[in-house]
């Protein structure tokens, strides 16, 4: 039941700030036009509050915010009704491409701490062996005297691997969507990662190792 009582509170304190927002950006105040900001971030912020059900919080700072703008449209010229409009885009977007981002960042953590694993594995193999392993499977197996508890191989990375007599290249690559693929590979003979957008190297567009 407090559960309850807490999401219905948050839930109202959210739209009462997506109204709130509009109401204080339409005025001709430097005063009221910082507060219709700090509004605007308890638009954002808020609805974090409610866990998984952000989307909710999203939805009622929306709404209240279009509530405003129906009050307003008419009271204000073309330019203000498009910045109206511009501020309940913001509102409704933003929280989700916040967690676009910093899933991203969080992707590309796991990838390069995996990827520093295969790293140490594929060099120790060749050491032992003699050779490169043939595959990223073996690498994943081989491994386990070096991974990390907290990025074993193979956890949620797209790999991509090359060996031959000679060297290796190894690497990981994660979708940005419309931007298309976020790609780091690392060649045997050089330090660090090569990392670019849509720069496959080696590897054929969407390959997987």
């Amino acid at each position: 039941m407090a559960a309850l009582v807490y999401a219905l509170v948050l839930l109202a304190l959210t739209g009462l700030a997506g109204w709130g927002t509009l109401r204080l950006l339409a005025q001709r105040s430097l005063v009221r036009s910082g507060l219709g900001l700090l509004f605007l971030f308890a638009c954002v912020i808020l609805p974090f509050f409610l866990g998984y059900g952000w989307a909710y919080g999203t939805l009622a700072a929306v709404l209240g915010a279009v509530v405003a703008g129906v009050q307003l449209f008419g009271k204000v010229g073309w330019l203000a009704r498009v910045g109206l409009v511009v501020v309940i885009a913001f509102i409704a977007i933003e929280p989700a491409a916040w967690l676009w981002v910093d899933n991203l960042q969080t992707a590309e953590r796991i990838g390069r701490c995996e990827g520093e694993v295969a790293i140490r594995t594929i060099e120790a193999d060749h050491a032992r062996d003699g050779h490169y392993p043939p595959d990223i499977h073996t690498v994943a197996v081989d491994s386990d005297r070096y991974e990390s508890p907290s990025c074993p191989i193979y956890q949620n990375v797209d790999w991509l691997y090359r060996s031959g007599s000679q060297g290796y290249t190894v690497g990981y690559w994660n979708d940005w969507l419309l931007l298309g693929k976020h790609i780091c590979l690392h060649t045997s003979g050089h330090q660090g990662w090569n990392c670019g957008l849509n720069q496959w190297g080696p590897f054929r567009p969407g390959e997987t190792g």
